[in-house]
């Protein structure tokens, strides 16, 4: 160890403490309230809501690959790629960067609400079936209880 110490490199003290971040990045404690967080500019959280969409509708393809791939291990790569290349195929119908970016558009024009109503970000994109319920209500401040 006493050799290992020698040949590395020493950092200087620090002269003064880091402080606190910068008010316009979130700190750890108010990281959950910070409002861009919470808004769908996150590839992430559109393509999340439009996967949640692709898994229902193309849940018998899913199944199939993993019905083929259950008790395969190396195997599975030849004998499930047509199950996998369908599933993926049918999921790519839904989850797409063209939908990703009609929903930010969407949302963007919508005035970046904080909360969006996501079956209007949706529409046209995924089967109306398929749709989210709208939001409830805002309720009302100062009721009892």
């Amino acid at each position: 160890m006493a050799g290992l110490e020698r040949l590395l490199p020493r950092s200087p003290p620090p002269t003064s403490s880091p402080g606190p971040p910068p008010p316009d990045r979130p700190t750890p404690a108010t990281r959950t309230s910070h409002p861009s967080l919470n808004q769908p500019t996150n590839k992430t959280e559109l393509a999340y809501r439009l996967g949640v969409v692709a898994e229902k509708r193309c849940a018998p393809l899913i199944d199939a690959y993993n019905a083929c791939a259950k008790d395969r291990t190396v195997s599975m790569l030849w004998a499930c790629r047509a199950a996998y290349a369908a599933s993926q195929d049918c999921v790519r119908e839904y989850v797409n960067a063209p939908n990703i970016d009609e929903m930010r558009r969407r949302w963007v024009g919508m005035g970046r609400p904080r909360w969006p109503d996501w079956a209007d970000l949706m529409r046209g994109l995924v089967p109306d079936e398929d749709l989210p319920p709208p939001p409830p209500p805002p309720s009302k401040e100062g009721g009892g209880g």
